[in-house]
């Protein structure tokens, strides 16, 4: 905290002395520490940085300073209410400036980018390059302080409240831009395309030049990609089924095979090491990777006769294991093992629920669950018995659908 021109810490019970003359001029109690002994301070006329040599000047203040942070390259931002944006080096070298058209709100590093915030723009500074969205744009109001937490998630203080900007550079993709449907019911991410199966039909989304088209698959249920170049589908209802092969460079149909049973909404696949496993009618098949021929049925599903509704999640997991989740019951063998046509199978259920709507497997070997009205639940490794999520008590419904784990730690959860 500064006081006067001294910057001073507390416990809470004492106070102690940091730094005699921690401003020069008159301070308007702007302190940012840097986690490592030194901080940032302002007052009325600039920023310093005050470290074990003492207090440096880092740039000017032309009106009141707002904030100021530190780059992971050792470099710092700073800003002041007029919206003037200065980048420089720790001796006061200034590398690059900008002057918004806008009152100055916030700062917040994001990996070795910077976001800054004023009064109706958010900009974005990249290796000495500036992209500029409007707050409207983002669908907030105003601009206001900023915070990245360690997801790279913006977080936007308002005039009308905290804005969640999970990628400002997000698209939204919808039927105008090539999608078959407004609707989406499953996501498939294979081949650099990020697959989308709707109520009407199956498009994609080129992730290496972002454009949308319809794939030639008339399928509402989950399709998968086999890493050889091929997306797999299963088209038709009722007992007309047919797996359906189409290669990912050109969508030309390489090939289709009729499929006994009847095909229930939820049936689903899953893209394994060395196949595409599919769940159809309480059987599983394997289609493998680099071989144009009719899917094998190689296991038949062992859960009980109610739950067979239909097999909504086929997942093989990091360590080689295949899991399905059919009704209440999620049940697990050896991939390995289901190639040879020996699987062993143990089940378990989760209390109440009609039926999983999404797994994912954790690092741990833990695997977590979302159900359509009892929340979320996790089955530690190697053990049968469903536990619950305390924290998932805290969210606003316990119908929860997708689930996917962030590469930087997290868990994100889609909710109905």
């Amino acid at each position: 905290v500064l006081l006067g021109d001294d910057l001073w810490r507390t416990d809470g019970w004492t106070w102690t002395l940091v730094r005699e003359d921690a401003v020069e001029g008159r301070s308007f109690g702007r302190v940012r520490p840097l986690g490592d002994g030194r901080f940032i301070t302002a007052d009325h006329r600039a920023f310093y940085l005050l470290d074990a040599d003492g207090r440096r000047e880092l740039a000017p203040v032309h009106n009141v300073p707002v904030d100021a942070v530190q780059m992971r390259d050792g470099t710092f931002w700073v800003l002041d209410s007029l919206g003037h944006t200065t980048h420089v080096r720790a001796d006061g070298t200034v590398l690059n400036t900008w002057d918004a058209d806008g009152r100055g709100m916030g700062l917040a590093p994001r990996g070795d980018d910077l976001w800054a915030a004023y009064d109706g723009i958010l900009i974005r500074h990249r290796d000495g390059e500036r992209r500029i969205w409007t707050t409207t744009d983002a669908g907030f109001v105003s601009g206001g302080p900023l915070l990245a937490d360690r997801e790279g998630s913006l977080w936007l203080g308002t005039f009308h409240g905290v804005g969640h900007l999970a990628e400002p550079e997000a698209q939204r993709w919808t039927e105008h831009d090539g999608l078959p449907s407004e609707h989406s019911r499953w996501l498939h991410l294979g081949d650099g395309h990020l697959y989308v199966s709707s109520w009407v039909d199956v498009g994609r989304i080129d992730l290496r030049d972002p454009s949308a088209e319809r794939v030639p698959m008339e399928s509402r249920g989950q399709v998968c990609t086999d890493g050889s170049g091929l997306v797999w589908g299963l088209e038709g209802v009722g007992g007309d089924l047919h797996f359906r092969a189409i290669d990912v460079d050109t969508l030309a149909v390489r090939g289709s095979w009729p499929v006994q049973g009847t095909r229930h909404w939820l049936d689903g696949c899953g893209s394994g090491a060395e196949e595409v496993w599919y769940a159809v009618a309480g059987r599983i098949y394997r289609a493998v990777s680099g071989e144009l021929a009719a899917p094998e049925r190689v296991a038949e599903l062992p859960v009980p006769a109610g739950d067979r509704g239909g097999a909504q999640r086929v997942i093989e997991d990091d360590r080689g294991t295949l899991w399905v989740a059919a009704g209440p019951s999620v049940c697990a063998t050896r991939a390995a093992a289901l190639r040879t046509g020996a699987p062993t199978w143990r089940c378990s259920r989760i209390p109440e629920a009609a039926f999983v709507h999404d797994l994912e497997p954790m690092p741990s070997g833990a695997l977590w669950a979302t159900t359509d009205t009892h929340g979320l639940w996790v089955l530690p490794a190697d053990e049968d018995v469903w536990e619950r999520i305390p924290g998932a008590d805290d969210l606003p419904g316990r119908r929860l659908l997708g689930l996917g784990r962030s590469p930087r730690g997290g868990v994100w959860l889609g909710g109905a």
